[in-house]
């Protein structure tokens, strides 16, 4: 007898649509049951991530069924801080910027090799930090709207903070290139 699986949260969305008697795409933030409480529900994940969920649903879906697909995401890759900072990842911001620092020291020039890494990695790294925050909540024993609510104020995005990076970012990159030229 096979293991039941934990259904994917574009099946979650389905089912749903069906139950509610919808037609096409269902509401994201409608809640599903989950298989166990180390799974995410499609309320928490989507509110987590914010408007633009559906960019990260197909990468999520492998991550939660335990295949470790291909996914690509342009944002990280010409500006892996600028992305990182933008979706509240601070300390990861941090590691990433200290990890670039060492590689360069010791091989020379890593800014290519990085960027596609982080553009393959961006999605699933992603996936992992907001599966850790969504369970440091749980564990908070918020009542259900509260914990909807910390959820959606931990997760999406600093638009500010990305604004701001992503400029101090281009401002390097042309003061580096402008170096280079003379």
């Amino acid at each position: 007898m096979e293991p039941a699986s934990v259904p994917s949260f574009r099946e979650r969305r389905a089912y749903a649509a069906v139950s509610a008697g919808a037609i096409g795409d269902a509401d994201p933030t409608v809640e599903y049951d989950t298989a166990g409480d180390d799974a995410i529900s499609l309320v928490e994940m989507s509110r987590f991530v914010g408007p633009n969920w559906h960019k990260y649903e197909d990468a999520f879906d492998n991550w939660s069924a335990g295949l470790h697909g291909f996914s690509w995401c342009w944002s990280a890759f010409f500006l892996a801080p600028a992305w990182m900072l933008y979706r509240k990842m601070y300390m990861e911001c941090g590691l990433l910027i200290l990890c670039i620092a060492v590689l360069n020291f010791v091989f020379g020039k890593v800014g290519t090799a990085m960027s596609v890494i982080m553009a393959t990695q961006a999605k699933p790294i992603y996936f992992m930090f907001a599966q850790r925050k969504i369970l440091a909540i749980r564990k908070l024993r918020l009542s259900p709207s509260e914990t909807v609510q910390k959820i959606s104020d931990t997760g999406e995005v600093s638009i500010v903070v990305g604004v701001i990076s992503g400029v101090l970012m281009i401002f390097a990159i042309l003061a580096v290139l402008a170096s280079i030229v003379r």
